[in-house]
C-alpha cells in the first residue's frame, strides 16, 4: 500500500465480507517489534470448495506499506535464511538489523553530502547571482557561502551521528555536543576573525570546524558506548534495499524542508536587490526572530511524539486534547514575545547593528514588529504539521510546504517590487497563513479518519473475540 492509513481501509473491507471469518489479529503496526518490523497481520477462515462440497479454510494475510515491506525483507533474509536455533539468537537478529541500518545510513550520508558539497562549490557564485547579491557584500558573501559548501559533510554526520545516539536512548549527549560546538564556534569567531583578521571567511572557518568536531565527538562516543554499533566487516556492506527504506522515510522529510526553503531563497533574492541596508536588516532580523520561533518549533515536536504515541494506542481523543492544550501555551508564549518585542525590538537590534545605522535599525524594528503579530499563525502551523506527521500523513504536511512556498514566491516576485521592505516584512507570515489554510482542513480529515481506524478496529475485535 502506498499509504499506513490504506493498509486499515483494506483490513476494514476485507472483514466486512460475510464470507470471511476474522479469527485473530496482530498489528504491529501500533505495536512494532523491537527491530522495526510494522506490519498488519489478519488470521482470517475462508470457505474453499472441493469436490466433495464446501470447508473452511484458514489463511494469514499481510498488509503493509511499500517502506515496510522493504524492511520486511531485510529481516526475512535475516532471520530465516540463517541457521537460527533458539529465540535467544532474536536479539543478535536485532543486533544485527541495527548495525547495518547504521552502516548503510553512515554510507549513504557520506555519498550525499560529498555530492551536495561539489555541486553547491561549483555552482556557489551563480548561486548568489541568481539571489542578486550586492556587489559591495559579493566577495564576502562568497566566502562564507564557500566554506560553508565545503563543511557540508560536518552537518550531514552531526545530525545523522547525533540522531542514532538518541534513538538509541541517549537524548542529553548530542546536546552536550552541540552546546560545547557552539560555545567553541564563539570563541573561534572572534580569535578568526580578531586574532588572525580572516573577516567573513573566518567566522565560516569557525562554524564548519565546530559543527566537524561535535560530529567527531558524536563517532568517538556512539562506537565506545553502544557496543551493539560494533559491527563485522559482512555487516558493514552496503544494502540496496535497506537503502531505499531509508531513502523512503527520509526523502518526502527532506523534500518537505527544501521545498520551504525554496520559498525563502526566493523571498532573500527579492530582498537583495533592494540594497545593502535592507539586507543587513532582514539578516539581523531574522537571527533575532529564529530565537523567538524556537518554542514555537519544540511545541510541534513534542506534539508529534505525542500524537504518534496515542495514534498508536488507539486514542484519538487524547490527541485533540494535546492540540487544545499546546495551542494554549503557544497563545500565551505568542503574547508574551508580542509585548516583548513591540516594546524591546529596537534594543535587541542594536546586538547587531551599530546605533548610527538608522535605517537598518528602523527597518528591523519594522520586520519584527510585523513578524510578532503573526505570531500565533506560525505556532498553529508547527502545532499541525507536527501532529499530521506524528500520525503518518507526512505527505499532507509536504504539501502544506508547498503552500508556504507559492506564498513566499507571489510575494517575491509581485510584491516586493511594488511595495519593498515592508512586502518583504509580510513575505513570512502570508507564508504562515497559506499554510494554515491548508493545514486546518487536512487536519480535521485526518483526525476523522483516525477516529473511523478506531472504531472500525474495535469492532473487528469484538468480532474475534
Amino acid at each position: 500500500c502506498p499509504f499506513i492509513s490504506d493498509i486499515y481501509t483494506i483490513a476494514n473491507l476485507l472483514t466486512s465480507q460475510d464470507d470471511i471469518t476474522v479469527l485473530k489479529i496482530k498489528d504491529y503496526i501500533k505495536a512494532p517489534k523491537s527491530n522495526g518490523y510494522r506490519s498488519y497481520h489478519m488470521i482470517v477462515e475462508i470457505p474453499v470448495f472441493f469436490t466433495e462440497g464446501k470447508f473452511p479454510m484458514r489463511a494469514e494475510i499481510q498488509i503493509r506499506t511499500i517502506g515496510m515491506d522493504f524492511w520486511a525483507s531485510v529481516d526475512h533474509q535475516l532471520r530465516y535464511k540463517k541457521t537460527i536455533g533458539a529465540d535467544k539468537d532474536i536479539e543478535a537478529i536485532e543486533a544485527e538489523l541495527l548495525k547495518c541500518a547504521q552502516t548503510v545510513s553512515l554510507k549513504l550520508a557520506a555519498g550525499m553530502s560529498v555530492v551536495i558539497a561539489l555541486l553547491t562549490c561549483i555552482l556557489c557564485e551563480d548561486i548568489l547571482r541568481i539571489m542578486r547579491t550586492p556587489e559591495n557584500i559579493f566577495e564576502g558573501a562568497y566566502a562564507y557561502l564557500l566554506v560553508t559548501f565545503i563543511g557540508v559533510p560536518c552537518t550531514f554526520f552531526y545530525n545523522l551521528l547525533s540522531s542514532i545516539i538518541r534513538a538509541l536512548g541517549d537524548s542529553k549527549t548530542p546536546f552536550w555536543f552541540l552546546l560545547f560546538a557552539a560555545v567553541l564556534n564563539i570563541i573561534l569567531d572572534l580569535f578568526c576573525i580578531l586574532v588572525l583578521d580572516w573577516g567573513v571567511a573566518g567566522a565560516a572557518i569557525a562554524t564548519v570546524f565546530s559543527q566537524g568536531l561535535s560530529a567527531v565527538l558524536c563517532y568517538i562516543y556512539m562506537y565506545r558506548k553502544f557496543e551493539i554499533l560494533q559491527g563485522t566487516p559482512k555487516e558493514r556492506r552496503f544494502q540496496s534495499k535497506l537503502a531505499k527504506t531509508l531513502l523512503y522515510i527520509g526523502v518526502p522529510m527532506g523534500l518537505q524542508f527544501s521545498i520551504t526553503a525554496i520559498g525563502s531563497i526566493m523571498l532573500q533574492s527579492a530582498n537583495n536587490a533592494l540594497g545593502t541596508a535592507c539586507v543587513a536588516a532582514f539578516t539581523s532580523a531574522m537571527r533575532i526572530k529564529m530565537f523567538f520561533i524556537c518554542t514555537f518549533e519544540s511545541l510541534g515536536i513534542a506534539m508529534a511524539t505525542y500524537s504518534g504515541q496515542n495514534y498508536g494506542a488507539g486514542k484519538p481523543e487524547r490527541i485533540w486534547l494535546g492540540i487544545k492544550a499546546s495551542a494554549l501555551m503557544m497563545i500565551i508564549y505568542a503574547a508574551f514575545t508580542f509585548l516583548l518585542l513591540m516594546v524591546g525590538a529596537k534594543y535587541l537590534a542594536l546586538i547587531f547593528v551599530d546605533p548610527s545605522e538608522t535605517e537598518i535599525l528602523l527597518d528591523t524594528e519594522l520586520f519584527l514588529h510585523v513578524s510578532c503579530m503573526f505570531f500565533p499563525m506560525l505556532g498553529l502551523l508547527c502545532i499541525l504539521r507536527y501532529t499530521i506527521q506524528g500520525v503518518g500523513f507526512t505527505n499532507l504536511a509536504m504539501f502544506s510546504g508547498v503552500a508556504e512556498m507559492i506564498a513566499r514566491i507571489l510575494v517575491s516576485l509581485y510584491a516586493v517590487p511594488v511595495f519593498g521592505f515592508i512586502a518583504v516584512c509580510y513575505g513570512d507570515p502570508m507564508a504562515w497563513i497559506a499554510a494554515d489554510l491548508f493545514l486546518v482542513p487536512a487536519f480535521i480529515y485526518v483526525y476523522r479518519r483516525l477516529k473511523k481506524q478506531v472504531f472500525t478496529n474495535s469492532q473487528v475485535t469484538q468480532t474475534v473475540a
